[in-house]
């Protein structure tokens, strides 16, 4: 690479390589600026180019870091506070057919004993009304056997007392 400058000048060169050994070399120890923009000094300072930029870069990759992680921990948070929102709906949802179940049952046992009451006290009405007729048919004849009853003790009174 041939470069000429003149003092206080700087020289431009291709690579980080040469613009090192520019500002290094004996001969010839001038201000280098390399094409990825890095900028040597001759007292051996570096500044500017991908080194600044790596370093930026790095400070801005942390906070992006920084921010995703909190973000993550967040996100995390709020999937755990979900699940814990679903197993309880679902918990819910459980229960709620377990009632509705009971609710069922509930009406089809009021429903049965009402028929079973009412079939009862049918049956039964039938039974008295039964009864009372059988009642009915039999009292003339035990009227007439009290009366015959009444006789006999008349007559045997009558005999034990002659």
């Amino acid at each position: 690479m041939e470069t000429r400058a003149e003092e206080g000048e700087g020289v431009v060169a291709n690579s980080c390589f040469f613009a090192v050994n520019t500002t290094n070399s004996v001969a010839s120890r001038y201000d280098a600026v390399a094409l990825d923009g890095t900028y040597y000094q001759k007292n051996g300072f570096i500044s500017g180019g991908s080194t600044d930029l790596a370093k930026r870069a790095r400070r801005w990759d942390d906070k992006a870091f920084h921010t995703l992680k909190a973000r993550k921990e967040k996100l995390t948070e709020e999937l755990k506070e979900m699940m814990k929102r679903t197993r309880k709906e679902s918990d819910l949802t459980t229960l709620q057919s377990q009632i509705r179940g009971l609710e069922t049952r509930v009406r089809y046992s009021v429903t049965d004993r009402d028929n079973i009451r009412n079939k009862s006290m049918a049956n039964l009405e039938k039974e008295i009304a039964r009864l009372e007729q059988e009642l009915n048919r039999q009292d003339p004849l035990l009227k007439k056997l009290e009366e015959e009853m009444r006789t006999k003790e008349a007559q045997v009174s009558d005999w034990l007392c002659l």
